[in-house]
């Protein structure tokens, strides 16, 4: 885990306005996930984020105060990537309710254990207190309670709101559960068995 310190930044020492200075704080911030998923945590310092970046340590520091910021900045890229993947996902006219909670279960099971897209140090750094408190569970809801507007008609829950919420809850547990090995399964499995509990939740007794 990325040690609390006392008041540290986690703002980024400057926002890039050319297109060159963004490109140069995307290799930065990719630098950064690549050491954290390859390497681990205790590797990631701001001379080794340089070194992987291909840019000077000089570079490093006239856009991040430290290597903090340059996590936190990661993160919140990585969560506007997750909500623009669950946003495309859409409960398009034909679909039925079974394909739509499968295809959207997909997702959120990759997103929660690739990796390569999320490294699990980031989480950890998230929670130790030290980055903004940001959350993509707040869209998975808001964006499951459109997926149960669009099937209304074949559930037997009253709050679509609620249940939303209690769905998101749900998944969020196990994937939690299963990084933290309380359940052993696979992506597949968890896929499978995921749809198959919210399905048989939202339709009630006619499931």
């Amino acid at each position: 885990m990325l040690p609390r310190r006392g008041r540290t930044t986690t703002n980024p020492r400057k926002l890039p306005v050319q297109s060159r200075a963004k490109a140069t704080v995307d290799v930065i911030t990719e630098a950064a996930a690549r050491i954290l998923t390859r390497e681990g945590v205790d590797a990631l310092t701001t001379n080794r984020i340089a070194e992987v970046a291909g840019v000077s340590v000089g570079s490093v520091y006239q856009y991040f105060p430290n290597k903090e910021a340059i996590v936190a900045t990661l993160y919140e890229a990585r969560l506007e990537d997750s909500r623009s993947l669950i946003e495309a996902l859409s409960p398009a006219k034909g679909k039925t309710l079974d394909e739509s909670i499968r295809e959207l279960v997909e997702v959120l099971t990759r997103l929660a254990f690739d990796d390569t897209f999320f490294p699990s140090d980031i989480k950890a750094f998230i929670k130790s207190g030290s980055a903004p408190k940001l959350s993509v569970e707040k869209s998975v809801t808001e964006h499951f309670r459109l997926f149960l507007d669009a099937h209304r008609s074949e559930l037997d829950v009253q709050d679509l709101g609620l249940s939303a919420a209690f769905c998101t809850a749900v998944m969020h547990g196990v994937f939690v559960a299963t990084r933290e090995k309380s359940i052993a399964a696979s992506s597949d499995q968890i896929v499978n068995e995921l749809t198959v509990l919210i399905l048989r939740y939202l339709r009630g007794s006619t499931a």
